[in-house]
Formats: structure tokens, C-alpha cells, sequence
């Protein structure tokens, strides 16, 4: 292969909710029951919505969000407000999660796992700062906890 991706950590979509959202009464969500509360998401073309939104179409389920926005703290500030539920990135929102700001609603029929990556080329020359950047890159998800178990 000419495209060489090298895996430097796992990562989730997690679907949030503000701590009052009626969705945390529930003792079990399972996809279907998302459409009943509004989405705010990521804009289309992101790799976020793309998951998202494939992850849906395997299960035959499409939701329309009620808003689309490019900034992750503009959603966290709405889903906290209670306006409606995200499918966002665990390891960028994970000290909200810890903070109490936002709720994970945990899905008992889906899993939104996906594996970062760096990816180049194995016939392009890589500079020196290029290989320090991609060491970095690595020794700084080792720093990072295993992703939670449910």
C-alpha cells in the first residue's frame, strides 16, 4: 500500500444531554428512541456528522438536527441548556462529561468507536520536524486513559 496510517488512539462519538434533559429518565436508550428528542450536530461534511450520521443509516434511523454548527462549545452550551441531545467526540468533550456540564447518554445497541489516525504517504519524504511532530503525536495520546466501558 502507498497511504501508510499509523492508529495513535480510540475515540467515541457519545451522545450528550444537559443534567435535566427528560432523556436521563429513561433506564434504557436504545437508537430508535433518539428521535424523539431534538439534535443539535456538526455540520454536514464533518467527520463527526459523517459517522454519525452513517452509523444511523446502518440501523435505518436519520435524524434532522433542529441546528448545525462548526463549534463544539457552542453545542456543549446548548445541549447544556437542555435544547437538545449531540453526538460528539468523547476524548474532545471529556472534562465536560467530568465537570457535570454535560450528561453521556449511554446506547444499549450502538457503539460510535472510531481509531485516529496520522496518514501519509510511503514515498513522500517525511522532514525532521515532520517525524518529531508524528513522535509527539504519539507520546501524547499515551498520556490519555483507555476510553470507559459500558
Amino acid at each position: 500500500a502507498q497511504i501508510i496510517s499509523e492508529k495513535f488512539m480510540d475515540d467515541e462519538l457519545v451522545i450528550v444531554c444537559g443534567k435535566d434533559h427528560p432523556i436521563r429518565k429513561k433506564d434504557k436508550v436504545y437508537l430508535k428512541d433518539l428521535l424523539e428528542y431534538d439534535f443539535i450536530l456538526r455540520e454536514k461534511g464533518s467527520g463527526v456528522r459523517k459517522l454519525f450520521d452513517s452509523i444511523l443509516l446502518i440501523h435505518g434511523i436519520s435524524i434532522e438536527p433542529v441546528w448545525t454548527c462548526s463549534s463544539t462549545q457552542a453545542i456543549l452550551n446548548a445541549v447544556n441548556q437542555d435544547i437538545g441531545l449531540s453526538a460528539l467526540p468523547y476524548r474532545q468533550i471529556e472534562r465536560f462529561l467530568d465537570n457535570g456540564d454535560v450528561c453521556q447518554v449511554p446506547l444499549q445497541d450502538a457503539v460510535f468507536k472510531r481509531n485516529l489516525c496520522i496518514i501519509y504517504h510511503r514515498q513522500k519524504y517525511l522532514t525532521d520536524i515532520a517525524k518529531i511532530f508524528m513522535q509527539e503525536i504519539h507520546n501524547a495520546s499515551k498520556k490519555y486513559k483507555p476510553l470507559p466501558s459500558y
